[in-house]
């Protein structure tokens, strides 16, 4: 699933947070050095596994604190859902030994 969340939001269109998550389902835990490689290899995002879910997640957050413009967060919406079927497809078939 993929989730966009606004956060400290003082109106509809000013917010100071932004945080974006998908989780995978997947049939077994992810082993811990497939998320370690992910993170080394994808600075603007981070992964791991959330155990009470059991599911691999991959967040973003975007700081908006004194003012973030339209393109740049369309850029990071972008961006992040152009990972979001790599990182689906990196959990699903990392090994699991």
């Amino acid at each position: 699933s993929v989730q966009i969340l606004f956060n400290d939001c003082e109106t509809e269109s000013s917010c100071l947070d932004m945080q974006m998550r998908v989780t995978v389902d997947t049939a077994s835990p992810v082993p811990m050095r497939v998320f370690n490689e992910w993170n080394q290899n994808n600075r603007q995002t981070r992964a791991y596994w959330n155990a009470d879910d059991k599911v691999a997640t991959m967040e973003m957050d975007v700081n908006a604190y004194g003012g973030i413009g339209q393109d740049n967060v369309r850029y990071s919406i972008q961006m992040f859902l152009s990972n979001a079927p790599y990182f689906t497809e990196t959990m699903k078939e990392a090994p699991r030994k």
